[in-house]
């Protein structure tokens, strides 16, 4: 069931988008960066709230319309099977091209997924 629908990030997750401005995300234009970034980066919690919010359909939809550009196996591997993820990761030309639906201005993830700040250590000012 495909819950997607209208709303605003809550203000829990703007730590986990400290490289972009928070409040010009937009789930419409930006779902599948929120989408990535959110599996990157977020806890179990995080990844609780993703599933309950939008549903595991547009969370697989938007790890293949990426060809899960910026993750790990280990971050998409309840939603796609490990040979899809390895054939993207062989036919990628580019692994350094910015991923789809960035916001201007924001910094590429790290495909490692191993130097993103520890958001618990990040403070709004």
């Amino acid at each position: 069931m495909v819950r997607r629908t209208k709303f605003e990030l809550p203000e829990e997750l703007r730590p986990f988008f400290w490289d972009t401005d928070f409040d010009r995300l937009s789930w419409e234009e930006n779902f599948g960066y929120i989408v990535r970034r959110l599996l990157s980066v977020g806890g179990s919690g995080v990844i609780s709230w993703l599933r309950d919010a939008i549903g595991d359909v547009p969370i697989r939809d938007a790890i293949v319309g990426s060809k899960a550009r910026g993750l790990t196996y280990h971050q998409v591997a309840q939603w796609i099977p490990r040979s899809l993820y390895e054939s993207w990761i062989a036919e990628d030309p580019n692994p350094d091209e910015p991923e789809p639906n960035r916001p201007p201005g924001a910094l590429p993830l790290d495909p490692a997924g191993d130097s993103s700040p520890d958001p618990s250590e990040l403070r709004s000012e």
